[in-house]
């Protein structure tokens, strides 16, 4: 099987316009070509590549403009700790999406966390050149962002877990996601990881 970037591109527009169709497609490819390690690999490659995106945009920012990032870490901690936080992604939307009935491998998991958040690394691309060429479109480029997470999140878990109702789906994102949003919490409070601004 051959996979050009022009193919992923007409995929990841495929999978914001119907996440399901899109997720189905994604776990069609993956299945007997990809094996769990190289699965973590993707994520972690996606991970990786939207740190040195991050790195990059505040070099090519305007003198006295600046990203404003959540946390005081260094570009390496931080990496660590995005990919922790979809480790975390990746076991909830297994098995907590088993345990409310669902069929969904843990393999396919991983491979959708690594599809969405290489869509959402589009997106992060997108925002950069704003930033640097079109400050005036960031605010609506960073909407379309928190817009799009949770579209694609309900399609992808209901299609990997063979979920009929996006409403309970979306119900169920939420849930979960403040449960790992709270574990992330006190995963940082233990280390000492202090807010910017504090």
């Amino acid at each position: 099987m051959t996979i050009s970037l022009r193919s992923l591109v007409s995929l990841a527009l495929a999978s914001i316009r119907d996440p399901r169709g899109g997720a189905q497609e994604v776990m069609r490819m993956g299945r007997g070509l990809l094996d769990r390690r190289q699965r973590w690999e993707m994520l972690a490659l996606v991970v990786v590549l939207s740190a040195l995106l991050t790195e990059l945009t505040m070099l090519l920012l305007p003198a006295g403009a600046s990203l404003i990032l959540p946390l005081k870490l260094g570009p390496i901690a931080m990496t660590l700790l995005q990919f922790g936080l979809m480790v975390l992604t990746v076991q909830a939307i297994h098995w907590v999406g088993r345990a409310a009935g669902g069929k969904g491998s843990l393999d396919d998991a991983i491979l959708l966390t690594a599809w969405l958040q290489a869509i959402l690394l589009g997106l992060q691309l997108i925002q950069s050149l704003a930033m640097v060429l079109a400050p005036p479109l960031v605010s609506a480029v960073t909407l379309a962002g928190v817009l799009l997470w949770p579209w694609l999140m309900t399609g992808f878990v209901a299609a990997l877990h063979g979920f009929s109702s996006l409403l309970k789906v979306f119900a169920g994102v939420v849930v979960t996601s403040f449960g790992v949003g709270l574990a992330l919490s006190v995963i940082l409070a233990m280390i000492g990881a202090v807010p910017r601004g504090l």
